[in-house]
């Protein structure tokens, strides 16, 4: 499949799901439909993904929710059945099409995907687990956003994702961007983010500990995402881990704060 291609369908899924205030008018050119996931499963939070599939390609770019799959996550005590319904977020703007209310256990060493669909196509993947995350503090200075959290000990554990929402009169905005901290000694460390505007009234942050697998796909679609502002760059392979489909499933962790600014 045309890597090019697929990045502009990966790059609007991005940042936990797809959002739905944006109209999707994008041409491409033809080609297969393809199944894509994207499953984050949040520490005590419940169990949710979205899973689709791509159009042709021969128009505009529409997301083709796929329904009536079996959906199940397993762990090392419990099988969990989503359901096909959709829920929304409509703090981040996202959608979901299978659901547990079930809550994530942080307790679990890893979790494994089944998915088998109606036309017996089957997807799976495999997730570790992450420690606990914990925001210590936070400092805004200068259009500089600072967290400050704790390293752990544990190998392929010090992985970070900050989402902050920004609310500059009335008008919200967010941004992400994922941090690799594994070469830093355990103990207290500071992750810097520059804010997107210096009209901020109040910032709403998000600190998630992922792991490897998570900080790999999103720094490959980071990649992709600037080979498409290029043509002169060749964009390399989005890093996801579904096997016979595209995307991501994985764990992590997540604290948050809301930021009033003078």
């Amino acid at each position: 499949m045309n890597l090019r291609c697929f990045t502009y369908i990966i790059l609007l899924l991005t940042l936990f799901a797809c959002e739905l205030e944006r109209d999707l008018d994008i041409p491409l050119p033809t080609g297969e439909k393809y199944y894509t996931l994207e499953a984050y499963l949040v520490h005590n939070e419940p169990y949710q993904t979205l899973l689709f599939r791509s159009n042709t390609m021969q128009g505009p770019v529409v997301f083709d929710l796929v329904w009536n799959a079996s959906v199940k996550i397993i762990n090392n005590t419990d099988t969990i059945r989503l359901s096909n319904i959709i829920q929304t977020d409509n703090t981040n703007n996202y959608i979901y099409n299978y659901y547990n209310d079930k809550l994530v256990d942080r307790n679990t060493a890893g979790y494994e995907l089944s998915i088998i669909t109606k036309t017996s196509d089957t997807l799976s993947a495999f997730s570790l687990s992450v420690p606990e995350v914990e925001i210590d503090s936070f400092r805004v200075m200068n259009n500089l956003l600072s967290v400050f959290t704790n390293n752990t000990n544990l190998p392929g554990s010090n992985y970070y994702m900050i989402r902050y929402y920004t609310y500059p009169l009335g008008e919200n905005v967010h941004q992400q961007k994922v941090f690799d901290y594994s070469e830093k000694p355990e103990g207290l460390v500071q992750i810097d983010f520059p804010l997107s505007s210096d009209s901020i009234d109040s910032l709403y942050v998000n600190l998630y500990r992922i792991n490897q697998t998570a900080f790999n796909y999103h720094i490959s679609i980071e990649k992709a995402y600037a080979a498409n502002h290029d043509p002169f760059t060749i964009p390399g392979p989005i890093q996801g881990n579904i096997k016979n489909g595209f995307g991501i499933f994985t764990c992590c962790s997540l604290d948050t704060c809301m930021i009033y600014l003078p």
